[in-house]
């Protein structure tokens, strides 16, 4: 009697133990990522999702996964590469990670996490010492293609089209062709490496040239139809900035809705069309108010972070600041590092009477890599001044002075702040002398060297002065009552102060 309760209860236990084991979400299971990188991710499978949202199950898990940074770290191979029979271990790792893609669909991000910095300054570095110690290597070359892409990009710049040089495009030009090259003899030598064809897409997209776009696209669908970023740019594609049409683009959202139960991840596709639509539709780009209703369906359709981010962005702008929290608190769980998203994040912190939290989120702004790609600069200057961190806010403004596009406008920045709370001498006459001599036709550098040399009893004001004058618009308030501020120096014996 004792022996069979005995063997009935150890039927028991095994059989409590098998249910357990069938109902556990292999999405909870962080096992297989880096320790340092556990943390964060446990603690954005742990969030609740947002409050009355439709996603499919288990997508904000899904999610979630997306956030994790490159596996191996671009630190991790310099020193992989340094050492004697470092490259044949990075050729294992990699082979590893290419079967884990595939044997795993719940984490189905792997392999194009671990290419997912190469196409940065640095990544460029490595992948050509990568290619160097191993040339024959499908992995290697893929590095090395996946980092011209990035030149290619680089060289082209983020403007419009209209607003971008022909050497620009013959810089791009000659990138994509080594990309071009490198990609197709990865993808060649080992079909299965799916970020190859989703790069040669891109780079099909954005060259205009379909056949290339359609022929990747076919390598991808047969090699890796589950992949998240396969679909992506499938969606790119189709959407009609790109040539395609919102029938072509709902049709492809509605066949990736019936695989999402294969791979969760697909699920954060599936607001693409309604977001999209919304944004064709907005003609003043200053306020979101118009399409409000669409971006939060968008947000509550699929965990986008782009979508959630304007969601709270829109309600920000309707003083909603309930609903701007629960849409700006998730796109911090699936993109704590976003630059924009934490921009967006302290303004509502700010706004809600937390500027502990605002200062938070933009020191951690200010954290992020310069090669990231995804640095705002001037954005975080912006919002650092207004909450009065004028040391942290003049780095940012140094920082922004960098990028070509947003040079005039940190300058400007850069020379005001030392007029502003008082005259700080040394810095204001730094500061607007190489203003000066950057931009010797732009009106405000004139006014404000004018102004700094005026304030100090410098003779050359009257140089400036006059300078600015022959530029001013003199229709335009601000530069009427920066004139009439340097009319009263300009007075015979008159030193006011500074306004």
């Amino acid at each position: 009697m004792n022996k069979f309760w005995l063997i009935a209860l150890l039927f028991l236990s095994a059989a409590t133990a098998s249910c357990h084991r069938a109902d556990d979400d292999p999405l909870d299971n962080v096992s297989s990522v880096p320790a340092a990188d556990r943390p964060a991710l446990q603690s954005c499978l742990a969030e609740s999702d947002l409050p009355g949202n439709h996603w499919p199950a288990r997508a904000g898990k899904a999610r979630c996964w997306l956030s994790l940074p490159q596996s191996p770290s671009l630190g991790e191979i310099a020193t992989l590469l340094k050492e004697p029979h470092g490259a044949v271990e990075l050729e294992r790792r990699y082979r590893e990670i290419l079967a884990e893609h595939y044997a795993d669909p719940m984490h189905r991000d792997a392999l194009f996490r671990a290419y997912s910095d190469f196409q940065t300054a640095r990544g460029q570095q490595l992948a050509d010492i990568w290619l160097s110690k191993s040339p024959g290597s499908a992995f290697a070359k893929l590095a090395k293609g996946d980092a011209a892409l990035g030149a290619a990009w680089t060289a082209r710049g983020g403007a419009y089209a209209a607003q971008t040089t022909d050497a620009q495009f013959a810089a791009m030009t000659e990138h994509l062709k080594v990309a071009v090259a490198f990609l197709r003899a990865a993808s060649e030598a080992e079909p299965k490496l799916s970020p190859a064809c989703v790069d040669l897409m891109d780079i099909g997209n954005m060259a205009g040239d379909p056949s290339l776009r359609d022929s990747a696209e076919q390598d991808c669908m047969k090699a890796d139809p589950l992949s998240l970023h396969v679909n992506d740019m499938r969606l790119t594609a189709r959407d009609p900035r790109w040539g395609g049409s919102f029938d072509e683009l709902d049709r492809t959202v509605d066949e990736i809705r019936s695989h999402v139960a294969e791979s969760p991840m697909l699920a954060s596709l599936l607001s693409k069309g309604i977001g999209r639509r919304a944004y064709m539709q907005l003609e003043d780009q200053s306020t979101l108010l118009p399409i409000r209703s669409a971006l939060e369906s968008a947000a509550s359709t699929a965990p986008d972070v782009f979508y959630l981010d304007k969601a709270g962005v829109v309600a920000m702008q309707a003083d909603d600041y309930a609903k701007a929290g629960n849409y700006l608190s998730q796109a911090i769980r699936f993109a704590p590092d976003d630059v924009d998203v934490l921009i967006n994040h302290a303004e509502w912190a700010v706004r809600t009477g937390n500027r502990e939290q605002a200062l938070s989120d933009l020191h951690h702004a200010q954290a992020q890599p310069d090669d990231c790609g995804c640095e705002d600069h001037a954005g975080i200057a912006s919002a650092l001044l207004e909450l009065g961190q004028v040391r942290d806010g003049r780095l940012e403004l140094q920082r922004a002075t960098r990028n070509p596009d947003q040079r005039l406008w940190a300058m400007t920045s850069l020379c005001q702040s030392y007029f502003m709370g008082g005259f700080e001498r040394e810095g204001a006459l730094s500061c607007t002398s190489q203003f000066a001599a950057q931009f010797p036709d732009n009106s405000e550098a004139l006014y404000l060297r004018a102004l700094a040399l005026y304030i100090v009893h410098d003779p050359a004001a009257k140089e400036f002065d006059s300078r600015f004058r022959l530029r001013a618009d003199r229709n335009d308030p601000g530069q009427q009552k920066e004139i009439q501020q340097l009319d009263q120096f300009a007075q015979p014996g008159v030193r006011p102060g500074k306004k």
